[in-house]
């Protein structure tokens, strides 16, 4: 996971910050890779943007590797920041936040408004992205490594010669 100032600086130049959905998600397999190695493709639908212009953007490619990944839910809403422009988005954990809790879709999307609320002076420049958003934001769509197995039972040690 990037420091929280590499969010920060990669927050504040960036080209196009906006709002999805992911509506759906195919792998995209690869025989000369592993299975943790999988691309997914997933298809979005831009709802609006912050800053730049997001609705060029039709399609997100996205890694679920269990160490590291991305973990993107179908019918999840996420905030998007990249430089990039074209039809597919570079997806990865410093680059997308789930908002589903904090986003509403259509006439009243802004009814949990605290949330972009409080991003307007980040995207401003104003302040930095971490000065009002709080970093549980930032670890929703980041893999973690399964936890290591549990150590031996003490009677199973005390057996073995």
């Amino acid at each position: 996971m990037p420091a929280p100032r590499d969010w920060d600086e990669h927050f504040a130049q960036a080209t196009h910050i906006f709002v999805f959905r992911l509506v759906s998600a195919e792998v995209q397999e690869h025989e000369a890779l592993s299975n943790r190695l999988q691309t997914v493709i997933g298809r979005i639908r831009w709802l609006e943007n912050l800053r730049g212009d997001g609705s060029q953007f039709g399609e997100i490619a996205f890694n679920t590797d269990p160490c590291g990944g991305t973990r993107l839910e179908i019918g999840h809403y996420f905030l998007a920041v990249t430089n990039a422009d074209g039809y597919r988005i570079e997806g990865s954990y410093d680059n997308l936040i789930d908002i589903t809790e904090e986003y509403r879709e259509g006439e009243n999307n802004h009814a949990l408004g605290w949330f972009l609320s409080a991003l307007g002076p980040a995207i401003a420049g104003e302040v930095l992205l971490s000065d009002v958003l709080h970093p549980r934001f930032r670890y929703n769509t980041h893999t973690s490594p399964p936890p290591p197995p549990p150590p031996p039972r003490p009677e199973a040690v005390a057996d073995k010669p």
